[in-house]
């Protein structure tokens, strides 16, 4: 069977490294797990997408498995505000360039 077990790779995916982790875990491209996963968010009424926001916060990370849950779920949490700023930050420069404002 397998040697590895299912982490999350934060370094190699784009949002929680959930994808990146599967993609390593059962050694297919991570490119074939996001499609998987949009089309079963699709296909079941988006509720995928709880359940990925569980695993990253639940979800050992790659080379910190001595962390309980309780650090990984805050580390989780602070990774997600990061993402959504950097997100959000990204959607004001690029509207601001194109001379929209409020």
């Amino acid at each position: 069977m397998f040697d590895r077990k299912l982490t999350r790779r934060p370094a190699d995916g784009p949002l929680g490294g959930v994808g990146a982790g599967l993609a390593f875990y059962f050694g297919i491209d991570a490119m074939f797990v996001y499609l998987i996963l949009i089309g079963l968010t699709l296909l079941a009424q988006f509720y995928l997408p709880f359940v990925y926001l569980a695993l990253w916060l639940l979800l050992p990370i790659e080379g910190r498995p001595d962390l309980e849950v309780g650090e990984r779920v805050k580390i989780g949490f602070d990774e997600m505000k990061f993402k959504a700023r950097t997100i959000v930050d990204t959607v004001i420069d690029k509207v601001s360039k194109l001379g929209v404002s409020n």
